[in-house]
């Protein structure tokens, strides 16, 4: 990493366990399944030789759990929970991933206001990434979160449309439990982003 750099690593919480295969979204508990924090072992080995200024999580369980497991490797990277990383807020929690599955996991359309919707979700990224860009001048932290932020993140990145379908097309692509999209920005107060990479320390692992 180039000195004067701040770099913001995107990870996508591992597997969760959900015998009742529901939507968990929001809901209280879904914690790590045991193959998500074996293949988690891969992306905390993957900062090893990082030296991170801090690790930041959304309120959900399995975000506190991957965070624990990466900071095995990054004694001196205190743990930071805020609301701003947290799981899309939609009427679908609870409801069978079959469900789901059907309408491509686009929990956006037709939903009511009390519910976001994507550049809601992105909105609350940026903000993110501001505060990081503003409290982390020149260092790297670790953002444990959800995959529909860091996708519209992504697609702000490449300067895309934040639309379900666009979302959908990153899933397919690139976006697995455990895995790490990295932004690196200008330090302030510019804070440009100049470059973003994908990377899945967990495949055949």
């Amino acid at each position: 990493m180039t000195e004067n750099w701040t770099v913001i690593h995107f990870v996508r919480h591992g597997e969760v366990f959900n015998p009742g295969n529901i939507y968990y979204g929001r809901l209280m508990g879904f914690p790590l399944s045991h193959l998500g924090r074996e293949k988690l072992s891969c992306t905390k080995d993957y900062f090893q030789q990082n030296s991170i200024a801090a690790i930041y999580r959304s309120p959900q369980l399995r975000t506190q759990q991957t965070a624990e497991i990466i900071k095995e490797n990054q004694p001196s990277g205190s743990i930071f929970t805020t609301d701003l990383l947290n799981e899309v807020h939609s009427p679908y929690d609870g409801r069978p991933l079959d469900e789901l599955k059907a309408i491509d996991f686009d929990v956006y359309t037709g939903s009511s206001r009390e519910f976001e919707q994507p550049n809601d979700v992105l909105s609350r990224g940026l903000a993110f990434i501001r505060g990081i860009c503003t409290g982390h001048i020149s260092q790297e932290v670790i953002a444990v979160t959800h995959g529909d932020l860091i996708a519209f993140i992504r697609l702000w990145a490449e300067k895309k449309e934040c639309t379900p379908a666009n979302k959908a097309d990153i899933y397919k692509n690139s976006l697995n439990y455990g895995s790490i999209t990295t932004l690196t920005f200008e330090p302030k107060p510019s804070a440009q982003l100049i470059d973003w990479k994908y990377v899945d320390p967990t495949i055949d692992n």
